[in-house]
């Protein structure tokens, strides 16, 4: 089955006024570089993600910080995560590959937790890995 093309919107108005400062949902990201997985453990994988990719990290940082200033008291590293991948499809024709791991979303939220304005924001389980 071929690959389906996806549209891709120029742009849109956001109806919130106060919501115009803030950075397009649509502004262009740097490409996701993989890195290998075979025989690594999880957190050996996600080390090298994130070494090799530190727009993510920046990206969620700064979309929890946004939440965190608007008063939200939890915040949930997975839905970060999913509005991240959209970014990246919304970026894409549907040729390229922008993989966003779902193992790493517990290694993200304790890096996020390590800034003191999010730790207490955060909620973690314990590692399955542990």
């Amino acid at each position: 089955m071929p690959k389906r093309k996806r549209r891709i919107i120029i742009s849109y108005k956001l109806t919130v006024p106060d919501l115009q400062i803030q950075p397009s949902l649509l502004q262009v990201m740097d490409p996701i570089i993989e890195t290998p997985k075979k025989d690594l453990s999880i957190e050996e994988r996600f080390r090298l993600f994130d070494q090799a990719n530190p727009q993510v990290y920046q990206v969620l940082e700064q979309m929890a910080l946004d939440l965190a200033a608007r008063g939200h008291e939890r915040i949930g590293v997975k839905m970060l995560w999913e509005t991240l991948r959209y970014r990246y499809a919304m970026q894409t024709n549907g040729e390229e590959d922008y993989r966003l791991d779902n193992n790493y979303t517990s290694r993200f939220a304790r890096k996020l937790a390590q800034n003191p304005m999010l730790a207490e924001r955060i909620e973690m389980r314990q590692l399955k890995a542990e």
